[in-house]
């Protein structure tokens, strides 16, 4: 009974939040990152972060992960990001969801240790190449013991990968600079960093093999081209039967292969109690 009535409340948050969601400026709202992939990855958090807990979301731009987390599974979410803007679209739409804009650096802002249940990122240590030790560490600061930090992170495995298929030193400079300026991550560098500090990785996946990466820089397509067959490809995007087949592709083939299979991945680490 209690379930059932669970769902039923879900349900019901979700449609009031769909409903003014949708009321956002699509330039505001995907800034140039297509609309279906990133629903793909707050999906991913989705499924993993238990109702009605309290999370911080970090870099939470415009709120595609917060909004829904508040809607469909009650939890109270803090939503933190350096842009003034960003916060302000998630106060003007999130109604009396659960949520909580902050304007700040996760690395200085007031925040109580061990407060958090999930310390999740999407799109957001990428953002800080050769700091990431040092921004999981702040994460691991600010979640309880027994809590889990997920992110999304650059993987460093497809890199190499793409790269020793790459022989053309012009298509070889087009990865580099794709590359090197955004953080990325090995699977060895996170279990080492993990065993260092009090983390137990639980579990590693791929996503999005479809998003346009180093394999479209490997494809020798100028950047014109590149930018269109994105464009393309959000709009095939749009079909329910592509977007199914893409969600049925990236969970059970892409999710069970090494990560060096997608251009990123998804983590997920529980901080040890104690």
């Amino acid at each position: 009974m209690l379930n059932r009535l669970l769902r039923r409340l879900r349900l019901i948050a979700a449609k009031k939040y769909k409903g003014r969601h949708a009321s956002l400026n699509p330039e505001d709202e995907f800034a140039g990152y297509p609309s279906l992939f990133r629903e793909i990855t707050a999906r991913y958090f989705l499924d993993r972060i238990d109702y009605g807990t309290r999370v911080l979301d970090c870099g939470a731009g415009d709120g595609a992960v917060s909004l829904p987390l508040a809607a469909e599974l009650g939890c109270r979410v803090d939503a933190i990001d350096m842009r003034p803007a960003r916060i302000e679209t998630i106060e003007r739409i999130r109604g009396d969801l659960p949520v909580r804009g902050i304007v700040g650096d996760l690395m200085t802002a007031d925040l109580e240790p061990g407060a958090y249940d999930y310390v999740i990122s999407r799109q957001f240590l990428p953002h800080f190449p050769g700091r990431w030790k040092e921004v999981l560490l702040r994460k691991r600061e600010v979640c309880r013991p027994g809590g889990s930090l997920i992110f999304q992170m650059h993987s460093a495995d497809h890199f190499r990968i793409m790269r020793s298929l790459t022989a053309d030193q012009e298509r070889l400079a087009d990865l580099d600079k794709g590359y090197p300026r955004n953080g990325m991550m090995s699977k060895e560098d996170l279990y080492g960093f993990a065993s260092e500090n009090g983390l137990e990785v639980l579990e590693t996946t791929p996503i999005l093999f479809f998003m346009p990466s180093s394999a479209l820089m490997k494809s020798g397509h100028d950047r014109a081209r590149q930018d269109a067959f994105s464009a393309e490809l959000d709009t095939w995007l749009t079909h329910p039967d592509v977007y199914a087949f893409v969600r049925w592709y990236e969970t059970e083939i892409i999710g069970r292969l090494p990560l060096g299979a997608a251009c990123s991945f998804m983590a997920v680490l529980r901080r040890k109690p104690g």
